[in-house]
Parts: C-alpha cells; sequence; structure tokens
C-alpha cells in the first residue's frame, strides 16, 4: 500500500480498487481514479503524482486535470520542487512543472573501479541533499551483485555508501511513513 498525507488529506492505493483520499478524520472516502495497476503516490503543491505502468502522472488533489507527466518510469520520488525518478537509462530529475529534465547518474557510470551501474537502479529515498538507493551492479563478466550507493541531489559525489548506513537510513524513512499510517488509521 502506498499512501501520502497532504494537509487534512490521506491520499492512498487500493490495490484491488484504485487510487482514494479520505479526510484525516476518516470521512469523506472518494475515489480519484480506478482501473490502473497503481504502485506509488505522492503529492507536491496542489498535484497529487502516481505510478502506473511504469509512467508517472499528475492530477489535481481533487481527482482533475490527470495528465501524463513521465513516460518509462520504474518509480520516482518528490522532493523540493523536483521529481526524481529512474528507468533503464540510469536516475533522473524533473522538476515538477516538467522543466529541467536532468539526468544525475547515467546507466554505465563508473562508481568504484571495477564497479559500474549496468542494470539499473531500483529502492531508493530522498533524504535532504543525498539520494540513497540500491543499484544493480555487475562486478564481473561472471554476474552481478546488488550494492548501496549514494548520490548528491544534483548529481555529484557519486559514491558507494556504506551498506549498513545506507539500509539504516532507508528503513528508518519506511518506518516513519508505518507510525504515520498507523497513528491515523488508530485515531
Amino acid at each position: 500500500m502506498s499512501f501520502c498525507i497532504a494537509g487534512r488529506w490521506l491520499y492512498y492505493i487500493d490495490l484491488e480498487q484504485g487510487l482514494y483520499k479520505i479526510k484525516l478524520d476518516g470521512s469523506s472516502k472518494t475515489c480519484l481514479k480506478k482501473g490502473i495497476n497503481f504502485q506509488k503516490c505522492n503529492v507536491e503543491g496542489d498535484w497529487l503524482y502516481y505510478l502506473a505502468n511504469n509512467h508517472v502522472y499528475k492530477m489535481k488533489k481533487d481527482g482533475s486535470n490527470n495528465k501524463e507527466f513521465l513516460a518509462n518510469a520504474r518509480d520516482f520520488n518528490i522532493n523540493n520542487g523536483w521529481v526524481y525518478y529512474n528507468n533503464k537509462k540510469g536516475l533522473h530529475k524533473i522538476k515538477t512543472d516538467g522543466t529541467s529534465n536532468k539526468t544525475l547518474v547515467k546507466e554505465g557510470a563508473k562508481l568504484d573501479n571495477p564497479v559500474n551501474v549496468t542494470d539499473g537502479i531500483c529502492a531508493y529515498s530522498v533524504l535532504g541533499n543525498r539520494i540513497y538507493t540500491k543499484y544493480i551492479l555487475k562486478i564481473d563478466e561472471a554476474g552481478g551483485r546488488s550494492f548501496r550507493a549514494s548520490v548528491n541531489t544534483d548529481g555529484t559525489n557519486l559514491k558507494l555508501a556504506g551498506s549498513l548506513a545506507n539500509k539504516a537510513i532507508i528503513m528508518m524513512i519506511h518506518f516513519i511513513n508505518i507510525l504515520i499510517l498507523l497513528s491515523i488509521l488508530h485515531n
């Protein structure tokens, strides 16, 4: 289940039914969109962004003005007016108004010799001015291994991260999200 909170509203995905919003007091449940394979949602300003079928869409928080924002995205996060997304070509960012699309980490980027980004990026979180992520990296011709890495939100300072510290940060972010949801459901 993916969810986000904006003001007095909880926006969430019911995997079997669609994309909904409900007031934090449990009233005014409203279906915003049905019939698509929703995977994730996030709110920035007056817009609700959601991932469905490898596309990021955006709509007004009332469900109007629904439109495609990005094609070919595996995942996305929003932070300080930027949408961070990944696809087969790497990790990118674009302003929420659709301008300034920039590649932060390209497929094939060098981390530490002989480690290269060779099969995309997954499971990342934006925290402050760093992106903490898990890369699928190929070490040699025999196979690949997963490594955690981090990069500044402007694409600089790409490096392997201490796996324990990076894992703790990502788990902390998920734990905080779960606590927020449980406190809302309990009230």
